[in-house]
Order: C-alpha cells, then sequence, then structure tokens
C-alpha cells in the first residue's frame, strides 16, 4: 500500500506554511494458489493419480484521483471538497468467482499515523 500526502501553499510563502490538504492510497500485490486435483477411478473411490492447478495473478487499485495535484488545490481553495481518495477495502474472488476474503484498510489522516505493518 502506498499512501501518498500532498501539501500547498501560496506562492511565495515559505515552506512552514504548507497544509496538507489531499490523502490517498492505492494498493498492489500478487496472490497465488495451488488447487490439489484428484483423478479416481470409474465406479470407486480409489485416487488413481493427483495433480495441482497452480498459478498466480497481480493486482493494483488506484483510484483516479491519486497523486493528482489539482485535487490538493482543489481542496486548498474548497475547504468543503472532498480531501482524500482511498482504496478502503481488498475483495479476493476464488475459482468460482466469489469473494473468499475481504480485508478493509487502513485509512490515514497524518503521516505520523503510519507505521511498520
Amino acid at each position: 500500500m502506498n499512501v501518498d500526502f500532498m501539501y500547498v501553499k501560496k506562492e511565495g510563502q515559505s515552506d512552514t506554511s504548507q497544509y496538507l490538504s489531499f490523502k490517498s492510497s492505492e494498493v498492489f500485490g500478487a496472490v497465488s494458489w495451488s488447487i490439489r486435483n484428484f483423478s479416481y477411478k470409474k465406479g470407486t473411490n480409489i485416487v488413481t493419480a493427483t495433480n495441482f492447478i497452480t498459478g498466480s495473478r497481480q493486482y493494483k487499485n488506484t483510484p483516479s484521483r491519486h497523486k493528482n495535484g489539482s485535487n490538493a488545490v482543489t481542496a486548498y481553495l474548497n475547504p468543503g471538497s472532498s480531501n482524500s481518495a482511498f482504496v478502503t477495502k481488498l475483495d479476493f474472488t476464488g475459482v468460482d468467482g466469489k469473494v473468499f476474503k475481504s480485508v478493509t484498510l487502513p485509512l490515514f489522516s497524518f503521516p505520523s499515523q503510519i507505521q511498520d505493518r
């Protein structure tokens, strides 16, 4: 997970005048699987062979407003506008297309909230 904090200041002001105006995140990674496949002797419960179906897939979820400086300026000029674009949840689906795991992701308001996880 990458979390970006965007700061804005008025032209000519010092860096100490920066204002945190927009936050966003993106999530990426990879999943892999190994599914055991059994072959049976016809008419019995005797296993004649086993093999594994394996694979992997990379994923990336990036909100369209992630790392967009225009959003930071808009949030700075219009405090009532949206000031974040976070990925809030990841759903992992199995071979049958059904969700088998949902992961709720943290939302960060300030850089000091981020710790090694």
